[in-house]
């Protein structure tokens, strides 16, 4: 499996929904910036498979031949806040911080694949840096995005 950094940002154009965090750890949030990662994905030509809930965000996933390609996406309540977790009772998305982030497995079936990449004959970085890039594509196309990582660089908090 191959990760990527990923995003951290703040936006407010997710809407955090009472209750989705019952699918995944509480005080986990996500749906809506999964729901946009695949719509914007798609535009740039990801086939879409699915949205899963797992314990730590949401995934997107899309199919690529012989590999699992999917995306993370949760969120973070800031330490600033005033927010302390209640079930049904989301933080304010102002509140929040947003992480995307991708990831390329090689299937272990069918064993060709996963046998290839054991060995290292597989490579899965270039796939891995093309997601990462078309992720930014997508996130760029938020109006009122805000990259924390872009602040920390310059400085600027």
């Amino acid at each position: 499996m191959a990760t990527g950094p990923g995003q951290w940002f703040k936006s407010n154009k997710f809407r955090i929904r009472s209750g989705e965090d019952e699918e995944i750890n509480p005080d986990t949030y996500g749906i809506e910036l999964a729901e946009y990662i695949k719509e914007g994905m798609i535009k740039i030509g990801y086939e879409f498979d699915e949205i899963l809930a797992e314990d730590f965000c949401w995934c997107v996933f899309f199919k690529l031949e012989n590999l699992h390609v999917w995306v993370g996406c949760g969120s973070l309540t800031d330490e600033g806040s005033d927010y302390e977790y209640e079930p049904n009772n989301p933080p304010k998305v102002e509140d929040v911080s947003w992480h995307v982030f991708p990831v390329v497995e090689v299937p272990i079936l069918p064993l060709g694949p996963w046998l290839k990449s054991l060995l290292g004959i597989h490579e899965v970085k270039p796939t891995l840096l093309k997601l990462e890039k078309d992720l930014k594509k997508v996130l760029e196309s938020i109006e009122d995005i805000q990259f924390i990582d872009d602040q920390i660089q310059s400085g600027r908090e």
